[in-house]
């Protein structure tokens, strides 16, 4: 996805981000798309909340609560 923005405008992504973070204690960001990763870790970064937020894509949220079930 390109962003684009008027001038004097914030991006669709720090948007997205400022909305975010309006809701208060936030850890996490996350995206479903991982093509958007980029986009929203540089809206983090620009935002000035990179010491406060981390950004995850919703795919690596799995790999944390997946369990192995033996079938024997």
């Amino acid at each position: 996805m390109k962003e684009t923005a008027e001038p004097g405008s914030r991006r669709p992504s720090e948007q997205r981000l400022g909305e975010a973070v309006a809701l208060g204690d936030l850890d996490y960001f996350i995206c479903a798309c991982p093509n958007d990763v980029t986009m929203y870790e540089d809206a983090i970064k620009t935002s000035g909340h990179s010491d406060a937020i981390v950004l995850r894509e919703i795919s690596e949220l799995g790999g944390g609560s997946r369990r192995i079930v033996d079938e024997s």
